[in-house]
Formats: structure tokens, C-alpha cells, sequence
């Protein structure tokens, strides 16, 4: 048997996120139950028909605003947290950029799919402080991957990034270098020939000026090892960029992981002597003006570093270092995305990477996943020092976070306790 109760609820003031008129201040509330979980299963549709209709005169339009910093949020070290309900990052992806041409370096993250975080730096060139804005940039899809390059020239960044089924899309910036605006105008990229430009899922392939022509060749980082590449040849008659391929050999370089480990596997399964999925990016991180690349790889705890020994028009890149920084290495369960950026106006570049999770693990480094790395020897130097490993300082347990609120300490105020799956609660 269904029994219907009727519940008045009085309200004296308005509740967050909540408008109730004022000539409404009772609100009836309605109450199902059953005999028993069967009786309730078969009257949960006519529930929902009832609530329909007994409502009408009092449904409430509710709307929400996210708010990543609302208030202070203290550490147990009583320090603040930057962005305390950014809600974590599992597996990010990132990139700096100068997207609104101020001078400073803004901050593109994704997380998930098609989602691309975007952190303004309100701060100043040599006091960065990154602001939420939103997790839905422009509303661009840009799948598992993306990367931002001025690929026609006109000095604003354009977005390459993922397209289904392993092929490139274009947004072409048609705005301004101050005030970017995207246009879909490739979707899927191909070479001067007309065949399609495919890139190995997951791997992150990058842009760059390699051979100092002024424009940026395309390199795609191969699970075999191998770097693809194509160059840059131009603009066609849409003023789009048009690639020629090259090689699927860059350098004759095979990358392959091995070196000392930092911590053993948590799976049993071969780490030395392979390769696999890959993000790279091409930098002069030693100011002698060519091109170095730096090379993260699921089978690999830290970033690979190959120097570029020849000249900015005729490179020659070996492998230098299979644990980087010197000394002071990248340690995490695997696939990691290195990015360099002079983030604190001191005329280096500082280092940061992000972890994938990789052969050595796939759940380490699900909140200690966004290393900053500060270069304190100066320019063209690479003395590193590990500031945090958590550079957009938010609450973050890991995946699968239950929250509950309590006033466990009785003092008169709530705490909150998260619990994560297979792992202890804090």
C-alpha cells in the first residue's frame, strides 16, 4: 500500500542558490511511502507523476554558480589553499600560453575529454597567480589532446587537438592575439598530398621552428619509438597551414626507456628496453639556440633529454640524460608531459610536468600529478628545484572522493571528512 503524507515546510529567509517568493512562505512537501521495497518500486513512476503535478504552482527556478575559492580554506599546516575546490586533477594535460597578450603566461589544463580548463595569471611576469575561469574553454572540443601554435603567421595562437578516430582538427584563431577567437576550420589535418595526418593514441604531438624558418614543423612522438615528421610549407589560399611530410625517422633517433628506477613497478612487467605512449616538447633549454627535445614515455618514471648538439638550421639531437633533471629527476609511476616556461621573470626556464600514470603506475600519482619545478642557476642553466607537486594547490585525495560534512570536534563549527576508494579516509 502507497501512503502519501503531506509535510508544510516554513521558510523565513532565502536559501544559497535557492529563490522562494515572498507571497509563497509554505511550501508543501511531499512524502511517498511504501509497505515495503517492491511497493515502492511499483509506484515510483506515479511518485514522479504526482510530484509533477502537485507542484506546478510551486516549482522554483534553482540555479548554481561555481565557486573554486569562496572562501579561505587552511591546510593542516594552517598555509591556504590557492584553489580549494577545483575539484583535483586525475590525469591533466597542460600548457602555457600568453592567450591574452599582457605579457605573462596563462595556464590550459585538460582533465577530461573535450574539456579544456583555462587558468587566467592575473598576477604579474614575476608573481604569477593563476585564477579559475572555466573548464570549458570557448566551448572548444579538443578531445585527448591539444596544443596552441600561431600556425598561419598572423601572431595570435591557433588550437590544434585530437579528432576522433586519431586524426588532427584545426581552430583557426580569428581574432586577435589579445582577444583570441575560434573557428573550426580544419577537421581533419592533412598533408601536401591529401593523406591524412594520423597520431598514435595517446601520444601528444608538438609544433615547433626546429629548422629556424620562422614557421612550425609538426613532430608526432610513434609508439615504436620514432619521431614523424612533417614541415611546415605554408599557408593555401583559405590562408590555412599546409604540412609536407618528411620522415617517419626524425634524426634516426629510436627512444627507448631504461636508467635507474626511482621505485620498482607496482605490475610486473618490463621496464627497460621499451617504448610506448609519449608526449614530447621541443625547447633551447640551455640558451645556445637550437632546439633540444625532451621526451616523457609510459615506460618511463622520469623525462628523457636529448640535446641538441648541431645548429638552429641543422639540428643534431642525441640522447643526453634518461633521468631529468640531473641530479634531481622526475620520479612518478610513468608518462609524463614536460612544458618549460620562465613563470617567475628571472630570465630562465622553470619546468613543470604533468603525470599520466605509466608502466610503473596508474593511481601514484593521481594527486601529486603537477610538478613545478623552479630553475634556480639562471639563464641557460638547469639547476632545478622541486617546489610542489601539486602547482594548482587544491583539496585533492585521488579518485572517487566521498565527501561528508560534520561537527566531529564539537566546537561548534562543521569539518569535512573525504574518503577515497581502496584508500584510507582524512
Amino acid at each position: 500500500m502507497l501512503r502519501i503524507k503531506v509535510v508544510i515546510l516554513s521558510f523565513t529567509s532565502t536559501q544559497v542558490g535557492l529563490s522562494i517568493p515572498k507571497h509563497d512562505p509554505f511550501l508543501p512537501i511531499i512524502r511517498f511511502e511504501a509497505d515495503g521495497a517492491r511497493g515502492f518500486s511499483r509506484w515510483s513512476l506515479l511518485s514522479l507523476v504526482l510530484l509533477h503535478i502537485a507542484f506546478p504552482l510551486y516549482s522554483q527556478q534553482i540555479s548554481f554558480q561555481r565557486e573554486v575559492e569562496p572562501f579561505p580554506v587552511l591546510k593542516y599546516d594552517s598555509q591556504q589553499y590557492l584553489l580549494p575546490f577545483l575539484g583535483g586533477l586525475n590525469r591533466p594535460i597542460h600548457q602555457f600560453v600568453d592567450i591574452d597578450a599582457d605579457g605573462d603566461a596563462d595556464l590550459f589544463v585538460r582533465d577530461s575529454d573535450n574539456r579544456l580548463k583555462f587558468f587566467e595569471n592575473d598576477g604579474n611576469p614575476s608573481a604569477a597567480r593563476f585564477r579559475w575561469v572555466t573548464d570549458g574553454y570557448h566551448g572548444l572540443d579538443t578531445g585527448t589532446w591539444f596544443r596552441f601554435v600561431d600556425a598561419d603567421g598572423d601572431g595570435d595562437a591557433d588550437l590544434f587537438a585530437d579528432n576522433p578516430f586519431t586524426s588532427i582538427r584545426y581552430f583557426r584563431n580569428v581574432g586577435s592575439a589579445s582577444a583570441p577567437a575560434f573557428v573550426a576550420s580544419i577537421d581533419t589535418l592533412r598533408d601536401t598530398e591529401g593523406e591524412a595526418v594520423f597520431v598514435e593514441i595517446p601520444t601528444i604531438p608538438d609544433w615547433s621552428d626546429t629548422d629556424c624558418d620562422g614557421d612550425a614543423d609538426l613532430f608526432l612522438g610513434r609508439l615504436s619509438g620514432e619521431i614523424t615528421h612533417y614541415s611546415h610549407a605554408g599557408l593555401d589560399v583559405d590562408s590555412l597551414p599546409l604540412f609536407t611530410y618528411i620522415t617517419d625517422s626524425y634524426q634516426g633517433l629510436l627512444i627507448v626507456t631504461g636508467g635507474d628506477e626511482c621505485f620498482p613497478p607496482e605490475v610486473n612487467r618490463p621496464v627497460t628496453g621499451v617504448h610506448g605512449s609519449n608526449a614530447m616538447t621541443f625547447v633551447d633549454v640551455d640558451a645556445d639556440s637550437d632546439s633540444d627535445l625532451f621526451w616523457g614515455d609510459f615506460y618511463a618514471q622520469s623525462l628523457l633529454f636529448l640535446e641538441n648538439n648541431g645548429t638552429c638550421d641543422s639540428a643534431v639531437i642525441t640522447l643526453a640524460l634518461e633521468q631529468y633533471p640531473e641530479g634531481n629527476p622526475i620520479c612518478s609511476g610513468g608518462f609524463n608531459i614536460p612544458a618549460f616556461v620562465d613563470i617567475d621573470g628571472d630570465d630562465d626556464l622553470d619546468l613543470f610536468a604533468t603525470t599520466q600514470g605509466g608502466a610503473y603506475s596508474l593511481t601514484r600519482d593521481l594527486a601529486d600529478n603537477f610538478s613545478y619545478m623552479e630553475n634556480t642557476g639562471g639563464p641557460g642553466q638547469q639547476v632545478f628545484t622541486l617546489r610542489t607537486k601539486r602547482f594548482l594547490d587544491a583539496i585533492d585525495t585521488g579518485d572517487k572522493s566521498i565527501p561528508a560534512v560534520a561537527d566531529i570536534d564539537a566546537d561548534g563549527d562543521p569539518g569535512v571528512g573525504l574518503c577515497r576508494h581502496a584508500f584510507p579516509c582524512s
